[in-house]
């Protein structure tokens, strides 16, 4: 049981994370939350596994596999979670005509 000064420190708190839109959106189950799909795990997973044979055999050619396969799934999954967050503030950005007023004279 919380105490009233607890309670209303608890509804002061929960109404300024409600006015945070980004975590509003990434604690929302219909919010573009990035997630890692299962292809691009099995991309950078074996890039990371073809790095470590590459380093435990010595051969520089199943290093530079590694590389190539790893480094374009983690920067497909950065892109994948940096289109969404630049739309949204995209449409942040655009100001809405009914909200504005009258233009000024």
């Amino acid at each position: 049981m919380l105490s009233d000064y607890e309670q209303r420190e608890l509804a002061t708190i929960t109404e300024g994370l409600a006015d945070d839109r980004r975590l509003v959106e990434a604690l929302s189950v219909d919010g573009p939350a990035p997630t890692w799909n299962r292809r691009i795990r099995a991309l950078v997973g074996l890039g990371i596994l073809l790095l470590v044979v590459g380093v435990v055999c010595g051969d520089g050619r199943l290093l530079l596999e590694g590389l190539l396969i790893g480094i374009p799934g983690m920067a497909w999954s950065r892109w994948r979670r940096w289109r969404p967050a630049k739309a949204a503030d995209r449409n942040a950005a655009t100001p809405n005509p009914g909200l504005t007023g009258p233009p000024a004279t």
